[in-house]
């Protein structure tokens, strides 16, 4: 394979896990209410402490994308599956806390779509790395994410369609 095509798939798998992760960042709101770790009983959580759990949600996630695309940068298949697998895990992570909360009820929808979506994102990352295991090099393993990624990209959509709601609604600032 060329440089350029090398280069191309870098390209290529960047913007697959960009679409993927497009969402994960852009969530950012502030609240003054301090009870920010979500409520597992069947009261709702305030809009204020919903707000502010988002914009957690948000910082974590922008590290997390930030991780999974230096991944990218790896210089073994191992480590390039080793930082998908650190991702997808983050992502199941979010989508459990997001579940186990009970947001404001004009929120509940929304939440449970984003929940749900950054789930298939975990799902989604972690077929790619499994798909990763047998490759032998870097040059392929770029070339194999630079064709796959359907999966990842629907999920990033879903999340992106989600903070949008939640934007709607005046729970976040960005999407």
């Amino acid at each position: 394979m060329t440089t350029r095509r090398v280069r191309t798939s870098c390209v290529a798998a960047a913007a697959l896990i960009g679409v993927a992760l497009s969402g994960c960042s852009s969530s950012g709101g502030t609240a003054s209410d301090t009870n920010t770790t979500g409520s597992t009983s069947s009261q709702p959580m305030s809009r204020a402490a919903y707000k502010n759990l988002l914009s957690q949600i948000a910082s974590e996630e922008g590290r997390a994308q930030k991780t999974a695309q230096s991944a990218l940068g790896a210089s073994s298949v191992s480590e390039l599956r080793k930082g998908l697998l650190a991702f997808a895990a983050d992502q199941d992570r979010v989508s459990h806390r997001l579940s186990s909360i009970t947001p404001p009820a004009d929120a509940q929808q929304a939440n449970s779509a984003l929940a749900d979506a950054f789930a298939a994102n975990g799902t989604a990352t972690r077929a790619l790395a499994s798909k990763l295991a047998d490759v032998p090099n870097m040059t392929l393993a770029k070339s194999l994410l630079s064709a796959a990624g359907a999966a990842a990209q629907q999920s990033g959509k879903a999340i992106d369609a989600a903070l949008s709601k939640l934007k709607q609604l005046g729970y976040t600032k960005g999407s």
